[in-house]
């Protein structure tokens, strides 16, 4: 079970062909986009629970943990194969 009591698809068998693929990337975006222009900016500022971080300092970490999954991303193309545009 996944957020909200959803059943979450496994992503490396339900989705198998490209198209399936772009098509939950756009859905992602589409949320992402969403969430953001729901944003109170007048809320941007502060410190939040659990660890009395700002946004800021919240979004930064966010960065880090977005290039560790690239990298695994990286990782598996390559052990599968599959070699990333800039290394032809």
């Amino acid at each position: 079970m996944g957020c909200r009591g959803k059943t979450l698809p496994k992503l490396e068998k339900d989705f198998t062909q490209k198209a399936q693929v772009l098509e939950q990337l756009a859905k992602g975006w589409a949320y992402y986009v969403a969430q953001m222009k729901a944003v109170d900016a007048a809320k941007l500022t502060g410190h939040y629970a659990p660890r009395n971080s700002t946004l800021a300092d919240a979004a930064f970490g966010m960065t880090g943990d977005q290039h560790e999954h690239l990298g695994q991303l990286i990782a598996y193309a390559r052990s599968v194969g599959v070699q990333p545009p800039w290394s032809k």
